[in-house]
């Protein structure tokens, strides 16, 4: 097929179809593999996307069920997805946020942080955080603040984890997590 019909044409069209397709494509070939799997094709495919407003489902986080709803599907019909996010399953279930299709959750507690692509049902659980026993301390603060989004700059989604101490001295300290690296690393740390 390629010999017949050049390849910008080909890559114009995958680029149309939806993620669902695009992953069952990879098969095809190498060389469809590596265009639909390479980062600059899937934010042209996600910018495509948003333009063409083809983001329709709802997420529900209702305690240990995860549940997405298909609202181009007239019955809105609720379809549980707990069992492609193992790390989650039978766990209270805290939303962290959303960027490009992608969810952040972790469990209640903070011990477990899964990201979760909607579109391909892949799922990416972070390493642990750093100071583990953050959580049982009485010397930190109440429950931290979390952030999620896209670093445009480093072409990178980050987590970011405020969070209070108040031994030695009170603090404000802050840590994020690179997908790309898959490492934590602290990036502001106030004392008094």
């Amino acid at each position: 097929m390629e010999r017949c019909v050049p390849w910008d044409l080909i890559a114009k069209i995958l680029c149309r179809l939806s993620v669902k397709s695009l992953v069952r494509f990879k098969c095809v070939s190498k060389r469809w593999c590596s265009e639909i799997s390479n980062p600059n094709f899937i934010r042209f495919h996600l910018k495509r996307s948003a333009q063409a407003n083809t983001h329709n489902s709802l997420v529900i986080v209702d305690g240990r069920k995860l549940s997405l709803v298909d609202l181009s599907n007239p019955l809105h019909i609720p379809k549980e997805v707990n069992d492609s996010l193992n790390p989650l399953s039978n766990k209270l279930i805290k939303f962290l946020g959303i960027c490009d299709g992608l969810l952040c959750m972790s469990t209640y507690n903070y011990s477990t942080i899964v990201m979760w692509n909607m579109s391909t049902g892949e799922h990416l659980t972070l390493l642990s955080q750093p100071d583990p026993d953050y959580y049982r301390s009485p010397l930190v603060g109440p429950n931290p603040l979390f952030g999620f989004g896209y670093d445009p700059i480093n072409d990178d989604y980050k987590v970011i984890r405020i969070y209070q101490t108040f031994s030695p001295s009170f603090g404000l300290n802050a840590v994020s997590y690179n997908i790309r690296s898959k490492s934590w690393k602290e990036i502001l740390s106030l004392c008094n």
